[in-house]
């Protein structure tokens, strides 16, 4: 939503009503490394009966040093999504969120694995979108490096999801043929997802609009 700035178009508010009258249970949603709008959406799920799920879309990058080449060598952050499955893990999001915004902010607020490490107790995660570390590795056919980081991550979180989401990209189809059959090699669960970033089909020439902005 709009927590995700100049990426996110439309109001958890307006997604709380388009799912209440569709008959969903819960609202998710993971802007990218803020949880600056879980009050707003506590109160809009509230307001319209349904769960609030809350979750993070995380930065992620293990280089924190200061020497300029390497800041700049690592500036390409991960994409890691966060899901709290328990209080202590709506907690440990938080803790993760402020050590990311306040330790490893550079462009963006970078979270690492020694927080994942300290903090993963009560949250399931996923490999997220094509920026994702384990999408990355097996598209560049580092197989082995991406079993090390699926390992990391099941090991340190509750529970650890391969994604699959559904666009009509080549390179997305490309992505989830390989995500398939590494998840079948290592026995990873699957999570079927839409990256959305606005609700309505009208919004898309004015999300263009914002991307244009951005850049």
């Amino acid at each position: 939503d709009e927590f995700s700035i100049k990426d996110g178009l439309g109001s958890v508010g307006q997604l709380a009503k388009f799912l209440a009258a569709r008959r969903r249970s819960f609202c998710c949603v993971t802007n990218h490394g803020s949880v600056g709008g879980w009050i707003k959406q506590y109160n809009a799920c509230r307001k319209h009966g349904i769960k609030a799920l809350f979750g993070c879309e995380c930065y992620v990058s293990n280089y924190r040093g200061d020497d300029p080449e390497l800041r700049k060598a690592h500036r390409s952050a991960h994409h890691l999504v966060l899901i709290a499955s328990t209080e202590e893990g709506f907690y440990n999001i938080i803790r993760i969120h402020n050590d990311a915004q306040l330790k490893g902010f550079y462009y963006t607020p970078r979270a690492n694995r020694e927080a994942f490490e300290r903090w993963g107790k009560g949250i399931v995660a996923s490999s997220a979108c094509l920026a994702g570390e384990i999408p990355r590795l097996l598209m560049a056919g580092k197989d082995e490096e991406a079993k090390e980081t699926w390992e990391f991550y099941n090991r340190v979180f509750d529970a650890f999801y391969i994604e699959l989401q559904i666009i009509e990209a080549e390179e997305q189809r490309e992505a989830n043929r390989r995500l398939i059959r590494f998840a079948r090699s290592v026995g990873a669960p699957l999570l079927l997802t839409c990256d959305s970033h606005y609700l309505d089909q009208d919004y898309a020439e004015s999300h263009d609009v914002l991307m244009c902005l951005r850049q």
